[in-house]
């Protein structure tokens, strides 16, 4: 069935018999006709049409478990008709992943392409190739649906999302690369440890934390990357130690 059935008639057609292989042909056009259609829909929209005898390439699985990426979409490689490269097929999925992500997570739902580029600006791209011979044109699609999808991602994790700024957040005060901030750090935790161990709240932990924060130059950065710097306070294993394990975490925010 599907891509499978697609590979096996697409065999016969290159059949020595010239009438088997004419009749061949036209049955491996007309079937392949829902599967190419199935693969523009995921390419330029991200969308599955519905399958319910499990005949198109990509699966979706209906769970994630947690990750949305490597887990909610996978390829089906006995689903791959022979004239769509493996390659290819790998890229029609990480593109429309990718859509699928820019919606899902970024609040983008616009198309792979503009209205007008995904129909007659791209003709012949999701037709079968007679002979079963792989489509110059679909791979060239393929390409430029994920450069694009790629492209739009990269512009909102840095845009909107921050990315550069958490980053260098993250690098300057859990890495501890912003030399100023750590020697404060190091400081300001001494300084309330050899007043006593800390108050079993952690209070004392956080207030260290901030007065380090606030006099170095890692105060600078991004305010909506600090705001979610936190302190871990850990409780003491024993009930009878009033001492506590504090660390830094950072609280990312999605999609990041």
């Amino acid at each position: 069935r599907g891509g499978a059935l697609l590979s096996a008639l697409a065999r016969l057609a290159r059949h020595g018999d010239p009438a088997v292989r004419d009749l061949v042909e036209g049955l491996v056009e007309k079937s392949a006709a829902p599967v190419l259609a199935a693969a523009k829909r995921w390419l330029v929209a991200g969308q599955l049409l519905p399958d319910a005898a499990g005949e198109f390439f990509i699966r979706e699985t209906g769970e994630d478990h947690g990750d949305f990426w490597e887990k909610r979409y996978g390829l089906v490689e006995t689903m791959v008709p022979s004239f769509v490269p493996r390659a290819v097929a790998e890229k029609i999925l990480v593109a429309g992943k990718t859509i699928t992500f820019l919606r899902r997570c970024c609040g983008d739902d616009r198309s792979a392409f503009a209205a007008g580029e995904a129909g007659a600006a791209k003709n012949g791209a999701f037709d079968y190739a007679k002979g079963g011979a792989p489509n110059a044109e679909l791979e060239h699609v393929v390409d430029e649906a994920l450069q694009r999808a790629s492209s739009r991602v990269l512009d909102a994790l840095r845009g909107e999302f921050l990315l550069v700024e958490h980053l260098r957040c993250l690098s300057a005060c859990l890495l501890l690369t912003q030399g100023d901030f750590a020697l404060r750090v190091v400081d300001a935790f001494d300084g309330v440890a050899s007043a006593g161990p800390f108050s079993g709240g952690g209070g004392d932990a956080v207030a260290a934390f901030e007065a380090a924060l606030r006099g170095s130059n890692a105060s600078r950065l991004h305010p909506a990357a600090l705001e979610r710097l936190r302190v871990v306070v850990v409780a003491p294993e024993s009930p009878a130690r009033d001492e506590v394990a504090f660390g830094l975490s950072y609280d990312a925010p999605p999609p990041i």
